[in-house]
């Protein structure tokens, strides 16, 4: 999982081209922070990339920007999961850098993963690309290509991706559009990408449409992004029939100067599989369906687990599931239904799970929330009159490898001992989960794949609740999260992929497969 955004404009004149993307990406900076990059088409049309470890502010400077006008361009923020990620030590020593230099004027080895990953084709030029995804079968495809004489220089399944395409555009009679289309034809698994050449942009997406990628057209150009969130501080208008996606299978080509976009459509269907995590964490709630999409799951959860008590979300993919919650409690429960957010996120801090290390991931849970616990003294000693047990119910929207819960609830007792030394031992902490256990790897953009590592899957509920240290652990049954998902949506639940819930994989997977496969034999 990572963000990509892309666009183009429809009028044949150089824009600030390089802000216009920082600013996309910079909106989408919750699906990634390892490193950052951009390529922008420029008005002599060569490719000009630029790329860093690290947030997109820090990794795109400004001053790089603003000399970077063009007429399109595309970039990425990276999560990894095919190849080594840089930890925040890592990160951290890349900022001595030269920022001035451009990638293709300095080698950073620690970058080797990074995209956007570009590409001197023989018939087109330079091309750059970005992607979204996971590829199941680049191996066999790796392999392939290094019999067909091509080298490769990184772990990436991107690269796979950007050469194979390549391969096809040896051809000099096939376009674009047909080389994508038979690049697609030999690729398994997981893919949304954005591809930028000295002629225009192309977007496409799997078959089954894995990942999201959404498209959106202004004034003066097209936009492709992982969320539409990318977009929102722009004018945008409806486009029929397409509901601001392009389509499981879709190759959408954008030229230079040209208003309209061409589509080209997959000749068969495949069946759908939409991540469901996509709904559960990876999307900001500020995406209108995702947010309802959350609001149901709370609702389903109270019906399994229906507590008086105090509803505290953890900030902020708990937060659409707590008011969701909140809502069914406070009509059963009224005078006992309380909501606040005690635990207010850092936003200075990233999502902890995208970390690549697990050092990282404990490191930034240590710093990630602001104590508010004060706030909750009237709410206490009102259930306190009434109530034998004072419930406080955390809401969270999954639990992964419990590094969050454990780190969390550890803090909450010392702070409420302190606060409520007469109440303490009445204080109970229910842990409330708005999706099903996560018992199986992802081989489809999440690193998730050393399954010894997932709680769910070596521990049963009662194991797990000792582990993190609450006095009650609830999750949301997967016929519950489907049927919610699916009705926003206006899709069927065999719609979605829920493999990392359920163990049943909407493809054929390699389960050897993992994050450094591609590691071997590396230049």
């Amino acid at each position: 999982m990572c963000g990509i955004v892309g666009e183009i404009c429809t009028k044949p004149e150089r824009v600030d081209m390089a802000k216009r993307i920082r600013g996309l990406l910079a909106a989408i900076q919750h699906r990634g922070h390892e490193s950052a990059g951009i390529s922008i088409l420029m008005l002599n049309h060569r490719i000009k990339t630029k790329k860093a470890k690290g947030d997109v502010l820090e990794a795109i400077p400004s001053f790089w920007v603003v000399k970077r006008r063009g007429l399109a361009g595309l970039g990425q923020v990276r999560y990894s999961t095919t190849g080594t990620g840089a930890s925040q030590k890592e990160r951290k020593k890349s900022e001595r850098a030269d920022p001035f230099l451009e990638d293709d004027e300095i080698i950073d080895p620690g970058l080797i993963n990074s995209q956007p990953f570009y590409y001197d084709s023989e018939n087109k030029g330079r091309i750059s690309l970005v992607h979204n995804g996971n590829l199941t079968n680049a191996p066999i495809l790796r392999k392939e290509l290094e019999k067909k004489g091509m080298k490769f220089e990184t772990e990436s399944d991107t690269e796979v991706i950007i050469r194979l395409i390549c391969y096809y555009l040896r051809n000099p009679k096939l376009s674009m559009a047909q080389a994508i289309r038979k690049a697609m034809s030999k690729m398994k698994g997981a893919y949304s990408c954005i591809l930028l050449s000295k002629n225009g942009l192309w977007a496409f997406r799997d078959p089954h449409g894995f990942r999201p990628l959404k498209i959106a057209k202004t004034k003066d150009s097209w936009i492709f992004a992982s969320e539409p969130c990318a977009w929102h501080d722009r004018e945008v208008k409806p486009l029929k029939d397409r509901a601001h996606n392009v389509l499981s299978g879709e190759i959408v080509e954008v030229r230079i100067g040209n208003r309209e976009l061409k589509s080209y459509l997959p000749k068969k269907k495949a069946r759908r599989a939409f991540c469901i995590f996509e709904d559960v964490y990876l999307q900001a709630i500020f995406n209108l369906k995702v947010a309802l999409a959350r609001f149901g799951f709370g609702e389903k959860l109270f019906l399994g687990y229906p507590l008086p008590g105090i509803v505290i979300p953890i900030m902020n993919s708990g937060e659409g599931a707590a008011l969701g919650y909140h809502f069914a409690q406070s009509k059963k429960f009224p005078g006992k239904a309380f909501y606040c957010p005690a635990l207010y996120r850092n936003p200075k801090v990233g999502r902890t799970f995208l970390e690549p290390k697990q050092i990282d991931r404990i490191a930034k849970n240590k710093k990630k929330y602001f104590n508010l616990f004060k706030v909750l003294a009237p709410m206490i000693h009102e259930l306190a009159k009434t109530e034998k047990d004072i419930w406080l119910i955390m809401i969270d929207d999954s639990l992964i490898r419990s590094n969050v819960s454990k780190t969390l609830i550890k803090v909450i007792r010392l702070i409420l001992k302190k606060l409520f030394p007469k109440l303490f031992r009445r204080i109970k902490i229910a842990w409330l989960l708005s999706s099903p256990p996560y018992t199986h790897p992802c081989y489809f953009g999440i690193d998730t794949y050393e399954r010894e590592q997932l709680i769910a899957a070596n521990k049963d509920l009662e194991g797990i609740r000792r582990a993190i240290g609450a006095d009650f652990l609830g999750y949301l049954p997967i016929k519950d999260m489907l049927e919610v998902a699916a009705k926003v949506h206006d899709l069927k639940t065999s719609d979605f992929c829920a493999a990392c819930f359920s163990g049943k994989y909407p493809i054929k997977i390699d389960p050897k497969q993992d994050k450094m496969i591609l590691a071997v034999n590396t230049a």
